[in-house]
């Protein structure tokens, strides 16, 4: 019973993130287009003020989620982590610690560290998700090793879309837009 209602939870978490990846993706290139403040969409001037001020707070709770969330996976519902899985919580895990310790500095300038990771993490997420579906091959690194499981193996779909792979790529792409938001409001900063 619990596992299905955090699954829930973290499904909806992840149809949020999707929602708010593609509207900051959208006020993110608008911003780095050099679009005037005459010219916003309704919401983009506030989505920018929180940006600089909320940004690196928002990159360490979507961290800190997704961390809980893969260790609620494997230690409270049982799914044993497959290599693919391990990969993409060592670019994860890795962000907490960095994002606590840049929240308490106030320290904007983490963002490209975060992006890198982010962005490495989110290409073994896509790979990972495409191979659940069938969309690609599973290279032979990807076998069972030892006590890990197939890194084929599904545990489970929510509304046809969401994984633990989706989940994994959702939060590591939002990580990478917030901190293009975080970067660009150092930027008009430094700017003004």
């Amino acid at each position: 019973m619990l596992v299905e209602q955090v699954d829930g939870w973290l499904s909806w978490v992840t149809v949020a993130a999707n929602v708010v990846m593609v509207v900051g993706f959208v006020v993110a290139v608008r911003w780095a287009k050099g679009v005037t403040k005459d010219k916003l969409l309704p919401g983009e001037k506030w989505i920018r003020g929180m940006w600089s001020q909320w940004g690196l707070l928002a990159g360490l709770v979507v961290a800190v989620v997704a961390t809980m969330g893969s260790l609620f996976y494997s230690e409270v519902a049982g799914y044993v982590p497959c290599k693919l899985c391990w990969f993409q919580r060592i670019f994860m895990y890795a962000q907490v610690p960095m994002m606590a310790l840049a929240v308490g500095n106030k320290d904007k300038k983490v963002a490209p560290y975060v992006m890198t990771l982010s962005g490495i993490g989110g290409v073994i997420a896509l790979y990972h998700y495409l191979l659940q579906r069938g969309w690609v091959s599973e290279i032979t690194e990807c076998s069972v090793v030892g006590y890990s499981a197939s890194c084929a193996d599904n545990f489970g779909v929510t509304w046809g879309y969401i994984t633990i792979p989706m989940m994994a790529l959702s939060a590591f792409v939002l990580m990478g837009v917030i901190m293009a938001g975080v970067m660009m409001s150092q930027r008009g900063k430094d700017r003004g």
